[in-house]
């Protein structure tokens, strides 16, 4: 794949196609996989293991992403790797699950599906991933209110906005004029 990737293990030609057996990396994630198919313009298959650590600082920041049960489809001529998963570990505390598909690309992770934690739920079909933080152009919030029961308190839909994790901050605008800020 012209050097977009690093796969290590064990290939097998047969008439099934090209599968592997072994660790893909590609931008800095590792995929661990059991039966990986290479054809010419891609790769699919299941994976055992994903992670990607963090990167913060100068450059594309990433978040660090782990799970345990994905599917993968990667697209090395197109620069990018799609994930699925009902249970991504994201960011350094680990106290965020997101339910969805990620992409990694050399711009960084975006993902859509819904980022879950303890205060709040959110869903978007385009989430932008920073190392500690996520932003959208429209995305859905739930947030929860505080005690043993952790029910929805406020839940707005049609947002734009950015949270940032490490601050303790989100901020949000509404897309129409329903909203006022």
């Amino acid at each position: 794949y012209a050097n977009r990737g690093r796969y290590t293990g064990l290939l097998d030609l047969s008439n099934r196609g090209l599968l592997g057996n072994g660790t893909l990396d590609y931008l800095g994630a590792s995929i661990r996989s059991e039966d990986l198919v290479f054809r010419p313009q891609q790769a699919t298959g299941t994976a055992n293991a994903f992670d990607l650590p963090e990167v913060s600082g100068s450059g594309v920041a990433t978040p660090l992403v782990h799970a345990d049960a994905v599917r993968i489809n990667w697209l090395p001529y197109q620069d990018s790797l799609y994930i699925t998963s009902d249970e991504f570990l994201v960011f350094k505390t680990g106290d965020f699950i997101f339910d969805g598909t990620l992409t990694l690309t050399p711009t960084g992770v975006k993902g859509r599906g819904f980022l879950d934690w303890e205060q709040a739920r959110v869903g978007a079909d385009l989430l932008s991933f920073g190392a500690n933080s996520i932003s959208a152009d429209s995305f859905s919030i739930a947030i929860r209110s505080r005690g043993a029961a952790a029910e929805t308190a406020l839940r707005m839909n049609n947002l734009r906005g950015h949270i940032d994790f490490d601050e303790g901050l989100g901020l949000f605008e509404g897309n129409d004029s329903l909203y006022v800020s």
